[in-house]
């Protein structure tokens, strides 16, 4: 099946509970507990709409982000669990750093649990991210895409 990655409609109520939904397929409890937060996301850039950054990748992925001044924050990255390993998430993550650096910026921030061991050695290892802070059990991530 070819890649068919659209961007989200935030005045869809269907794409807001795909979204929903694929976080509660993740696999991830965390990732399903969290899922109101697409909602939270979407109504706190009404005002700035073109701020809130989200691709959909055939209806199974996504990745969310949102536009500051000088730079990017990562929200979600999620992918059904039963589409996992297959690339997905990698080539949204691309496709934002991509979105990033046209849009001048060049730093991605995320936060993610200390306790995500795999997750962090990812971030950490393979995408070079530094920690620049810890907040409670979490730890602040910057990528930064320029070398």
């Amino acid at each position: 099946m070819a890649a068919i990655i659209r961007p989200f409609d935030r005045n869809s109520k269907a794409d807001i509970q795909l979204l929903e939904s694929i976080c509660k397929e993740s696999g991830s409890k965390a990732v399903a507990k969290e899922r109101g937060y697409v909602n939270r996301c979407v109504w706190e850039t009404k005002k700035i709409p073109d701020q809130l950054w989200c691709e959909i990748y055939n209806d199974c992925a996504f990745y969310m982000a949102v536009r500051r001044k000088n730079y990017v924050r990562l929200v979600f990255i999620v992918v059904r669990a039963d589409k996992r390993n297959n690339g997905i998430g990698t080539k949204l993550l691309n496709r934002l750093f991509e979105r990033t650096v046209k849009s001048d910026c060049t730093q991605v921030r995320l936060r993610t649990s200390q306790a995500a061991g795999e997750a962090n050695a990812f971030w950490l290892n393979k995408q070079h991210a530094e920690v620049v802070g810890i907040n409670g059990n979490d730890l602040e991530l910057q990528i930064n895409l320029t070398q």
